[in-house]
């Protein structure tokens, strides 16, 4: 595996590409309307966030590499991704039920 000559110049614009995301992200998640979805959806966020990190790989040490990593990512991450979706899940369900409990109290009030 041999280093691309032009690393400098790669690490430059992934750091400059890093710095943009960051601030999308932080966009994303303190916006006014969607803050909430982006909020819950953290997952997609750190999905795309490790595509840009393998890329950048790819750019700086060729596919294997990259691969490799986006094997590992794969095999590490699923789990991860699907435990946030099932508690995400979970707790709509929650607040579902919970209003449905909130609006049954209501009308059994009046």
């Amino acid at each position: 595996m041999t280093i691309n000559p032009n690393w400098p110049y790669i690490a430059v614009i992934a750091g400059l590409l890093a710095a943009a995301y960051a601030g999308l992200i932080a966009w994303l998640n303190n916006h006014r309307r969607h803050g909430t979805f982006w909020g819950a959806h953290a997952w997609l966020e750190v999905v795309i966030g490790n595509s840009l990190i393998i890329l950048t790989l790819w750019a700086l040490a060729g596919r294997e590499a990259a691969l490799l990593v986006f094997g590992l990512n794969a095999i590490w991450g699923a789990p991860m991704v699907i435990t946030t979706l099932l508690a995400n899940m979970r707790r709509l369900e929650r607040a579902v039920d919970q209003a449905g409990a909130d609006a049954i109290a209501r009308r059994s009030i009046q």
